[in-house]
């Protein structure tokens, strides 16, 4: 639509006072008022989209700025040319002056700051217009308006209008075109979250240029115009234009148009990633939109660094070392999101808003130091860099943000709690002792290597304590996303201690305690072919209390996706309780009673191939005839007690039945305790199942003839309402799918 604009403004007579002895009155100006300038009118042309280059032939999902907003501006400069005494226009004799226009929406006119008008004796005049974003106040010669291009969008990005040689007094018709290229990449070999596009500097090549100016320029006759030259610049050495991975999985960059054929994508703060030697990024022409496929130009993209930036040890030794003093402080600048630095060199970068990033690896020598909580209002993100040889959970209280970062221990570094009830915490991670829920938006802890952690618990004499140990959380209640192991990895709550009362534990291997509120997803190794083992060891033989052991969470009321367990062993067999729930992914997955409304937890789409090994039930030795006990295992959960759902689900591996060493004839349920053994789940009671396959063997097989002993290919024993028949076992044998079909009045006190 278009828009006419007119500014009413003071005449150059300044300007113009020179001129006017040479001017006849038979050059045509006669009809004009040299005291009385004329109004400049102007005319906005609707404002256009870029053009489509590259591996699309349409941008249909690009939203370019369609109309101005109010309170935007327009800087405006005019070049006119004035008519000699022959009545023609003499192109020797100009006149330049700049004005601002700002955008009144509600009357629809612009308002000029500093007017121009037409001279009276001007022939032509040609109107050169600029848009760039939040460009408050006027230009002047020594402070040029700057726009970085890593903030430059759809509807951000630099307008120019161009109208040459308009006849004196005619409406001006401004037509904009962009003066960035737009390059999107799409299809990327990363998940990181943001990128750096810079020029090959190590080659010769000119640093990037990221930023747009315009700047005003002013001669000593104090004409007025804004200099076309330089206005693409560069901060300089190690120039860089950031931009951040969208959730299709692309990136896009408003760059200056030019040659960037070689151009280095770099993850942020410059670890390598990829060299573009793509002949299609050798001329991008301003005012068009390219799009890269990496899948479709592959043989042109040079991989630089095919580990998504992360360090190790291994390939990045040399860590800046650390002592308990410095460890302290290092984590107190984390929980308060400020600057760290060691030696002079900056080890955490920090963001103003209570962000910090680590720059460098560090090792802490496995020393000990301080706990402390990471408040809601902290993140630290790891840069890819790793922490070395931690020997206590890193934060005691995570409420803030964790993501990006490795934790790499060395075989002699071991995470010890002991027995005291005095010094032992009831949660023991890796990376902390308790999560909570921050935000249900994005993860708390997101994106974290782990390599070599060993942690090892010794319950505390204190049957009222509930024990929660995980390699990486101890008890969550917020989001865990992206755990990836490397090497071994070893959690082990043991006592040797039968007589000691000790609480409920739960031990897993990523969480022991899942919350209602919590959510675990995307675990996995580092590499599918690396070799390493992850072991979950409960040895509690101490027949009280509760005992949830699994490959990914001990007692899990929250949700569990997307996750994949290899070469793991989940041991249970020294385990003796009340209730003893065992599962390659959790050892007992429980919900709301009574209600599936949220239909939010359970787990879904996991993968566990390994070793699972049945606990022990509470025995009628204890000295009470009337108490049952249970021990439940089964490949993917020990016991689903109404979990929203349990669905998609892939086990395989070995399930070793219940053995007893201390028993002369071997192994045999007392006469109180129920046991449970199946490829998918040792017991299901009111959890929706579907869509999940085992190939589980079975091993150690018990072979007696007690009425107090289940065991089938899919579950020992399930209700009606847990079974489906999607579900599918591959287990050889002549075992029925459900060894036995159960009612609620088959579980007094299990729950």
């Amino acid at each position: 639509m278009n828009k006419y604009i007119t500014i009413f403004c003071i005449a150059l007579a300044s300007c113009l006072g020179a001129c006017q002895d040479d001017w006849g009155a038979d050059n045509g100006t006669a009809q004009r008022n040299p005291e009385e300038g004329l109004p400049v009118t102007f005319t906005t042309a609707s404002l256009p989209p870029m053009k489509s280059e590259g591996d699309v032939t349409s941008r249909a999902n690009d939203v370019y700025k369609q109309t101005f907003e109010d309170g935007e501006r327009l800087h405006v400069s005019a070049t006119f040319t004035l008519l000699g005494t022959d009545g023609e226009a003499d192109v020797n004799q100009t006149v330049s002056k700049y004005t601002q226009l700002q955008y009144d929406k509600e009357n629809d006119e612009w308002q000029a700051t500093e007017g121009i008008t037409w001279p009276y004796n001007a022939a032509y005049a040609t109107f050169t217009a600029y848009y760039i974003n939040d460009s408050e106040g006027l230009l002047l010669p020594t402070d040029p308006k700057i726009v970085e291009l890593e903030d430059v969008t759809d509807t951000t990005d630099p307008l120019k209008a161009v109208a040459k040689e308009v006849p004196y007094g005619n409406a001006v018709r401004l037509e904009f075109e962009h003066l960035c290229a737009k390059l999107t990449l799409t299809n990327l070999s990363s998940d990181a979250i943001e990128f750096w596009a810079k020029t090959d500097e190590e080659n010769s090549a000119a640093p990037i240029n990221n930023q747009f100016q315009l700047l005003l320029t002013r001669d000593e006759a104090r004409n007025e115009t804004i200099s076309e030259e330089n206005q693409f610049t560069s901060t300089g050495e190690n120039a860089h234009i950031a931009a951040q991975r969208t959730e299709d999985n692309s990136l896009t960059f408003y760059l200056a148009p030019g040659n960037y054929y070689g151009m280095k994508l770099n993850y942020r703060y410059d670890r390598p990633y990829r060299g573009l030697n793509i002949e299609g990024l050798s001329d991008l022409k301003a005012g068009t939109s390219y799009v890269i496929d990496f899948t479709q130009h592959s043989g042109s993209i040079v991989i630089e660094d095919d580990d998504n930036g992360e360090e190790d040890p291994e390939k990045n030794p040399d860590p800046i070392e650390m002592t308990d003093v410095d460890i302290d402080a290092f984590l107190e600048a984390i929980c308060e999101g400020s600057i760290y630095e060691q030696d002079g060199q900056i080890i955490l970068e920090a963001d103003g808003e209570g962000g910090t990033t680590l720059l460098t690896n560090v090792d802490f020598q496995g020393s000990s130091f301080t706990g402390r909580d990471l408040p809601a209002t902290a993140s630290f993100d790891g840069n890819g860099h790793y922490i070395q040889n931690v020997a206590r959970p890193l934060f005691d209280d995570l409420s803030g943000k964790i993501a990006n970062l490795g934790i790499y221990n060395e075989e002699d570094i071991t995470i010890t709690e002991n027995e005291d009830p005095e010094t032992n915490a009831n949660a023991v991670g890796v990376i902390a002792r308790t999560c909570n829920l921050a935000s249900s938006d994005t993860p708390n802890i997101d994106n974290v290597r782990l390599s070599g952690i060993v942690i090892s618990v010794t319950p505390p004499q204190d049957d009222n304590l509930i024990l929660n140990v995980g390699a990486a959380v101890g008890n969550c209640q917020g989001w865990v996303n992206n755990i990836r192991f490397a090497g071994d990895i070893k959690v082990e709550v043991a006592t040797k201690d039968h007589e000691r009362e000790i609480g409920t534990v739960n031990v897993g291997g990523v969480i022991g305690q899942l919350t209602a509120t919590g959510h675990l997803s995307q675990v996995s190794r580092m590499e599918e072919d690396a070799p390493g083992t992850l072991t979950v060891i409960s040895a509690c033989p101490n027949r009280t209390n509760d005992r949830n052991t699994g490959g990914l969470v001990g007692l899990s009321n929250g949700r569990i996706e997307d996750c994949t367990l290899s070469n793991a062993t989940i041991d249970a067999s020294e385990t003796q309780g009340t209730m003893v729930y065992t599962g390659g992914l959790a050892g007992m997955a429980r919900g709301v009673q009574g209600s599936h409304e949220t239909t939010t937890n359970g787990i879904f789409r996991c993968k566990f191939d390994g070793i699972i090994k049945c606990g022990l039930a509470y025995s009628e030795e204890h000295g009470d005839d009337s108490a049952e006990g249970h021990a439940y295992a089964g490949g993917a959960v020990g016991y689903a007690y109404w979990a929203d759902g349990i669905e998609g689900n892939e086990i395989s591996g070995t399930l070793y039945e219940p053995s007893d060493d201390s028993a002369t004839d071997g192994f045999e349920p007392y006469e109180n305790s129920i046991y449970a053994t199946g490829g998918l789940f040792g017991q299901a009671f009111e959890s929706p199942t579907s869509n999940n396959t085992t190939w589980i063997n079975f091993d150690n097989v018990y072979e007696g003839t007690s009425p107090n002993y289940y065991k089938g290919k899919i579950a020992g024993r399930a209700d009606a309402n847990s079974t489906d028949a999607s579900n599918q076992s591959y287990t050889p044998g002549n075992l029925q799918n459900i060894g036995s079909v159960i009612t609620a009045g088959d579980l007094p006190g299990e729950n």
